[in-house]
């Protein structure tokens, strides 16, 4: 393969603000991977590529896939090509949170979007003129790129690029007939103009774009240090790095941070330190990466251990009984707020209002919005976009909205997203990748997975006991969220609910432990775990297990079928099972009772439904109950 070999100086500038100068050798390529179905040129185009079947391919550049990354989450947008020349500038511009959150983006599957190596492509490669900005640069490199695709795919597809550069929308938007440039609002209206949802997160992050401190010059913090004095304090021991972790209890005055075990000179700070009121912690928020500098001993303060309602009166280490404990104050963050530009005036009809966070350890948060009545007693997604030193509040946009306060659906989304939990729904392309298991074309296993398995199908009785109406039976690693009402599946259901799951009757692959005990002690003997093969004889669920111990008269479903004689001998030795499985609990339960174990009585809530005449919807209710576990 022919390459051409150049050379590139860079002046860059890190997420820390040290401006370093490099060269690196660059090699041009004539074939680069396009990603594209309709491509005519054979490019070795591995994992995913963007449908033959669009209108058209979108070639964000490097501001709007950086400023604007959540919109082009959604998956309605289809057929979005991410350059070299935009990773790169989201990379030295956002951060590194932002660039792995596009990094996420291009290697999750459901998401119809592609990385294009622009930079590498001979005809693509645009060399960076004497005098050019860094941000004209990318912007015409994009260009290039959005030009070589529709010349590469024959003029078969249209190629629409989008800036927030006027002049660039200006310069670019006649020169080529198949490469459109616009904005990315032109964009939406003319492309996804049912997207209400689109169009909200738009108007919100343009919002936060444009906003800037106008309340005063005077300041309510200090200055963060630059990145170069931040490092160079780290490394002499006079400043100290670590998570800040803002307290459950006293979240407007008090905070520590963790050091891992970090020394301060003659200062043990293996039990981390103190950070008094707001001033100290100065914009930082819980979980952020923080420099701080320890405060002289004279200053040094101890934690709060009264246990009062509502803030109150700051109490000194001696008040409150607690030892005084290093104490310092915060001088920077690591990965800070990217720089913004001084923005245009706002719009008509912009209000700004206060979003009151779920987690009383992050500070309100102050958003611009035209739909400030609409989001009154609304759960909102909201992201946190900068904070100035002049300003008590940080500023951020809303990504999108829940729901009512209140209701159901909207609180069960927000503990879903209060703990990290996604629920999209499976991208065809994952389906495809499924196994097949139907009656026209039923599963079967691996004739090389059997020989290098324990099969266990015939010499060992194997059964399952599981809530009522379970799917994934006796899973090892769980494959379901449940909840009161409803679950959610982190695996497609061919794989959740049959294949996963040891159904009864049907052959499955398993991880087993078995362990050989003594008849008389239950002490173990022998232990053995692998990978084998089973065939569940019974799926039972607790109700019938423990009727079955009780010596009720109960049905198994799985011996409906059989004689009275067969059905008798084999309930007597599924009965004896049970009643063995449960003289091992008891035996290690009074092994823990004579080892000291806790026995803990309380109550359990144990959620319900109950449907009003009024609304005639079901609604949930808790009723109560003493619990004794150990």
């Amino acid at each position: 393969m022919r390459m051409i070999k150049t050379e590139r100086i860079l002046h860059l500038k890190s997420c820390r603000g040290r401006k370093v100068r490099v060269v690196r050798e660059h090699y041009l390529r004539e074939r680069v991977p396009c990603y594209s179905s309709l491509c005519q040129a054979g490019c070795e185009n591995d994992g995913k590529v963007l449908p033959g079947d669009l209108t058209h391919y979108v070639i964000p550049d490097a501001g709007v896939s950086g400023d604007y990354l959540e919109i082009l989450e959604f998956r309605e947008l289809q057929g979005i090509i991410f350059t070299q020349t935009s990773c790169q500038g989201v990379q030295h511009s956002k951060g590194r949170r932002q660039y792995n959150r596009l990094r996420n983006l291009l290697k999750d599957p459901q998401h119809d979007c592609v990385p294009f190596a622009n930079e590498f492509q001979e005809y693509s490669y645009c060399p960076r003129e004497k005098g050019e900005s860094q941000e004209k640069w990318q912007t015409r490199c994009v260009y290039s790129a959005a030009v070589w695709y529709y010349n590469h795919l024959a003029g078969m597809m249209d190629v629409v690029m989008i800036t927030e550069d006027q002049e660039s929308v200006a310069q670019y938007s006649s020169l080529n007939s198949g490469v459109y440039v616009i904005s990315v609002q032109d964009y939406l209206r003319n492309f996804c103009p049912e997207l209400q949802a689109a169009h909200d997160l738009y108007s919100s992050i343009s919002q936060a774009l444009q906003e800037k401190e106008s309340e005063g010059t005077e300041r309510e913090y200090t200055e963060h240090l630059p990145g170069e004095l931040l490092e160079a304090g780290i490394k002499s021991g006079r400043y100290i790095q670590g998570t800040l972790n803002v307290s459950k209890h006293r979240a407007h005055s008090e905070a520590s941070i963790m050091t891992d075990g970090l020394s301060n000179k003659n200062t043990d700070l293996s039990w981390g330190v103190l950070v008094c009121g707001g001033k100290n912690r100065n914009r930082a928020v819980h979980g952020d990466q923080v420099v701080v500098e320890l405060l002289p001993k004279s200053e040094w303060r101890g934690k709060d251990n009264t246990l009062a309602e509502g803030q109150g009166e700051e109490k000194s280490g001696e008040e409150s009984g607690s030892k005084p404990m290093p104490t310092e104050e915060l001088e920077g963050l690591c990965g800070d707020f990217p720089p913004r530009e001084g923005p245009p005036p706002q719009t008509r009809n912009t209000q700004r209002i206060l979003a009151v966070p779920w987690d009383h350890r992050i500070p309100k948060i102050r958003i611009s919005t035209q739909q400030a009545d609409a989001l009154q007693d609304h759960r909102v997604v909201v992201r946190i976009d900068s904070w100035e030193s002049t300003s008590l509040y940080p500023n951020g946009h809303s990504v999108r909205v829940l729901g009512k306060a209140g209701e159901l659906e909207t609180e069960i989304q927000t503990i879903l997203i209060e703990n990290c939990i996604h629920v999209p729904p499976f991208s065809d392309a994952q389906l495809k990748e499924m196994p097949v298991n139907s009656a026209e074309k039923p599963w079967r296993m691996d004739p090389a997975q059997v020989a290098e398995r324990r099969d266990l199908r015939e010499s060992h009785l194997v059964f399952s006991i599981d809530p009522k109406g379970c799917e994934d039976v006796d899973d090892t690693l769980a494959t379901t969220y449940y909840l009161a009402d409803r679950r959610y599946d982190m695996l497609p259901g061919v794989l959740s609910a049959d294949l996963c799951s040891l159904l009864g009757g049907v052959d499955r692959y398993a991880m087993s432990v078995m362990w050989e005990l003594d008849a008389e002690t239950l002490v173990v003997n022998k232990v053995w775990f692998g990978r084998s093969l089973i065939r569940s004889s019974y799926q039972l669920h607790y109700e019938l297990a423990q009727a079955l111990l009780d010596g009720e008269q109960a049905e198994v479903p799985e011996m409906a079928g059989l004689g009275s004689e067969e059905k008798d001998s084999k309930l007597a030795q599924l009965t004896q099972a049970l009643e063995m499985l449960t003289h091992v609990a008891r035996h290690l339960r009074a092994q823990r009772d004579r080892g000291g174990r806790w026995s803990w009585k309380g109550w359990r809530c144990v959620p319900s439904w109950i449907r009003t005449r009024t609304s005639q919807r079901w609604s949930p209710s808790a009723s109560g109950g003493p619990r004794d576990g150990g």
